[in-house]
């Protein structure tokens, strides 16, 4: 008795503390900016920060359909692999078959939507459970990318493809303009917003978006309502496949060069960053915007642990403990046990 009372006092505390879940991950990601301004000189840079930018962009577009599938008790876990995938593809229609770039950019587009369908259609109709489900294809599209590239990596990319990822919007005698050379906006990051604004629109103001809400509430009530359960999940995957090929054509843009790696452990990322933001992994609850701040948490903390000098593997450490913390933090606030 004396236990639960203890665990249910620090769950209704945390329930107190966390009510603006927002307000929350602004304070913490002032405080992380504290920290890491002292770890390192170079961190609060405006070139420092524009690369946080560029780095939470391409999470960010994985983020997104991440949060509605989330949102309707789902989870992705190939969005990884999807990258990695559509990443290699574009690179050997482009450099090894000879399609034109812009031509092999939407084939590659299709491509990342073809997989996400795959995972909604095994998930939905075949009432596969979407934990194994994705957790297979993670391994199947990842092993494709690697078996389709042979360990190669493709370049020669023209400078306009490179503008994707690499490229500056700036305001040249009173014309917007594309700079290779900084002092702008980053276009990846005017892509996010873009998608952002796109998603927000469609989950808080029109129908679809509500439907999303009732089948997180609830698959089989929202079938009583009228809701085409089976074939709005599967859009729901098919989007996250689109928007995980969108994310390899920015990083091959960036980066000028396609290679089966490009997605490796992406998706703890992307789903540290949806969790962090407030998004429910039960279902029914979650914000683009929340996820979007828990996407700049995510950003800031890969940085500033990079200039402070920690290894990829310590930072994916760091990244998986923000990602168990914040399920704690969510199943405390729901009032479950922990």
């Amino acid at each position: 008795m004396a236990s639960e009372a203890i665990g249910g006092g620090a769950a209704g505390i945390v329930r107190r503390v966390f009510t603006n879940r927002q307000a929350v991950l602004l304070a913490l990601l002032a405080g992380l900016v504290a920290v890491f301004s002292q770890t390192s000189e170079y961190f609060l840079g405006a070139d420092n920060m524009l690369e946080v930018t560029v780095y939470s962009a391409e999470i960010g577009f994985m983020a997104l359909p991440m949060t509605l599938i989330l949102v309707v008790a789902g989870i992705d876990l190939s969005v990884g692999s999807i990258l990695s995938l559509c990443a290699v593809f574009l690179g050997i229609m482009f450099s090894r078959f000879g399609v034109n770039l812009w031509i092999a950019v939407l084939m590659t587009l299709a491509l990342g939507a073809v997989c996400g369908a795959v995972n909604g259609l095994l998930t939905a109709y075949l009432r596969l459970p979407a934990l194994i489900v994705t957790l297979a294809t993670m391994a199947i599209y990842a092993g494709l990318a690697v078996g389709m590239s042979k360990a190669e990596s493709y370049r020669g990319f023209s400078d306009s493809f490179g503008a994707l990822g690499r490229g500056y919007v700036v305001i040249d005698g009173g014309v917007p303009a594309i700079s290779f050379a900084g002092g702008g906006i980053p276009v990846q990051l005017l892509l996010l917003c873009a998608f952002s604004l796109a998603v927000w629109i469609i989950f808080t103001r029109l129908p679809a978006g509500r439907r999303v809400a009732v089948i997180g509430s609830g698959p089989e009530a929202a079938r009583c309502c009228g809701i085409r359960v089976e074939r709005l999940l599967t859009a729901l995957y098919a989007f996250s496949g689109f928007m995980s090929a969108v994310a390899a054509v920015v990083f091959v843009s960036r980066v000028a060069s396609a290679k089966a790696d490009a997605g490796t452990g992406r998706e703890l990322d992307v789903i540290t960053a949806v969790v962090l933001g407030g998004t429910s992994i039960s279902g029914g609850k979650g914000s683009v915007t929340g996820s979007l701040l828990g996407l700049l948490v995510v950003g800031v903390v890969q940085n500033g642990l990079q200039l402070s000098g920690v290894t990829d593997e310590w930072r994916t450490v760091g990244v998986g403990a923000l990602l168990i913390g914040a399920t704690t933090v969510d199943r405390m606030i729901r009032g479950e046990e922990v």
